[in-house]
């Protein structure tokens, strides 16, 4: 019978956890595309500059704990808060 030590067994869960987590890269460009959403949303012509939009995660992707696709054909979604702001001049 093998016998398992503790610190074998927190090496396995840490090595799996890192090979379910997505790369830097994808959390990088995800990160920069709802961001430039977000700033197109702000941007001076748009209709709802004067709401002060804001997006930003929520979820797995707020946690840090995004599941990678199982290939690169595969997608993963992420959780967005879209917030607009009341102004007081605005009914």
């Amino acid at each position: 019978m093998v016998r398992i030590q503790r610190t074998d067994i927190g090496y396995l869960l840490d090595e799996i956890a890192q090979s379910l987590d997505i790369s830097n890269s994808l959390f990088e460009d995800a990160e920069k595309k709802y961001r430039a959403v977000g700033s197109w949303l702000g941007e001076g012509n748009s209709p709802l500059a004067t709401f002060s939009p804001e997006i930003y995660p929520q979820g797995s992707f707020l946690l840090g704990t995004v599941i990678k696709p199982i290939s690169d054909k595969d997608e993963y979604d992420i959780d967005l808060v879209f917030r607009l702001s009341k102004q007081s001049n605005v009914l």
